[in-house]
C-alpha cells in the first residue's frame, strides 16, 4: 500500500531530524532524504517546516517531552525516539489545525516501523501528557 503525501512527509522528517541529531546532516543531505522519498514540492514543504519549527524550537519542544516524561529522563531514550518525539510534540505544539488523533496515529504508525513497536506505549502517554499540557486534549 502506498504512504499518503503528509505519511511520507513526516517519515522524511523523522530521518532529518535524526540525522541532524546524530550526524549533524548537511542542508544537500536533507535535500537528499526529501528526494529520495519521492515527495512531491507539498509533500518537501511540508517536511521542511515540521524540521525547521521542530529544531528552531528545540528547547521548548524538549522541555513538553522531558515534563510529560514525568520519572524518566530524556537522555536515556534512544535517539530515533527522541526524533520520533520531536517531531510529534512539535506538531501537536505549533499546528493547531492538524488534528491531535492524526498526530497520534502518525507517531504510533512511525515507531511502530521505524522506532520500536514496543515503544508505542510511551510515545502514546507521553503524546497524551502534552496534548492534554496544551488544551488540545481533555483532561482525563
Amino acid at each position: 500500500m502506498k504512504a499518503p503525501p503528509r505519511r511520507k512527509a513526516r517519515i522524511a522528517a523523522l530521518q532529518i531530524l535524526y540525522s541532524r541529531s546524530q550526524a549533524g546532516i548537511s542542508h544537500q543531505g536533507e535535500r537528499l532524504i526529501g528526494l529520495e522519498a519521492n515527495l512531491k514540492e507539498e509533500g518537501l514543504a511540508f517536511a521542511r517546516s515540521l524540521v525547521t519549527r521542530a529544531w528552531a524550537d528545540l528547547n521548548e519542544v524538549d522541555r513538553f517531552i522531558q515534563e510529560a516524561l514525568q520519572e524518566w529522563r530524556q537522555e536515556r531514550l534512544s535517539s530515533s525516539l527522541n526524533a520520533l518525539l520531536r517531531l510529534a510534540v512539535s506538531e501537536l505544539l505549533y499546528w493547531p489545525e492538524t488534528d491531535a488523533k492524526v498526530i497520534f496515529n502518525e507517531a504510533l504508525d512511525l515507531c511502530k516501523s521505524y522506532v520500536d513497536p514496543e515503544a508505542t506505549s510511551l510515545v502514546n502517554g507521553l503524546l497524551h501528557r502534552v496534548a492534554v499540557m496544551k488544551n488540545r486534549l481533555p483532561k482525563t
